[in-house]
């Protein structure tokens, strides 16, 4: 289920890979924005979401299911760490 905000963007939800990859195609849109790809998983693939073994088969499923209908795909990732680490050198104001 996706929203869309304009004639331009369109906001879908959902973790599960074979969801993500069956909307985009069906939309063939010029570029992708993915926010927290780790938390999308494959059903066949061992491991949680964000497991070496999901990360690797997500992003081969991927670059395969996409490639080359979609030139631009930016996939942006949270990691705990990382925010700690930001927010202690970039203290909020």
């Amino acid at each position: 289920m996706g929203l869309a905000v304009n004639d331009n963007i369109y906001l879908y939800s959902a973790t599960r890979l074979q969801d993500v990859l069956a909307e985009i195609l069906s939309m063939r849109p010029r570029a992708v924005i993915v926010d927290s790809i780790q938390t999308v998983y494959l059903d066949d693939v061992n491991g949680s979401a964000g497991s070496v073994s999901q990360v690797r088969k997500r992003d081969a499923a991927c670059c395969s299911a996409l490639h080359p209908t979609i030139r631009c795909l930016f996939c942006f990732a949270y990691h705990p760490a990382h925010a700690a680490y930001c927010s202690a050198h970039h203290p909020a104001r």
